[in-house]
């Protein structure tokens, strides 16, 4: 059970963080600008309702997505390990 809510809010956290992907920005600038602007609204309220699994796979996806070079065979486990920047 989650709720729709939370969902929808990371659903536009999502946008936001495909919106950073493609400025033109350094990957720590990127990796910043998620942090103070895509994390916490898709977190907000998950103390009160759970979120959906999906969804937050989604997110951490898009994160990977944007925080790492492009290449066609990537893991979403390595990227999330190696490229923090900080």
């Amino acid at each position: 059970m989650s709720g729709s809510t939370q969902t929808e809010r990371i659903n536009n956290a999502i946008e936001t963080v495909n919106r950073i992907r493609f400025i033109c920005f350094s990957f720590k600038t990127k990796a910043h600008l998620i942090r103070i602007a895509g994390i916490p609204g898709a977190l907000y309220g998950c103390a009160s309702v759970p979120a959906c699994d999906h969804a937050l796979q989604r997110l951490r996806n898009a994160i990977a997505r944007a925080t790492a070079p492009v290449a066609s065979h990537s893991s979403i486990d390595m990227i999330c390990a190696t490229s923090s920047h900080g």
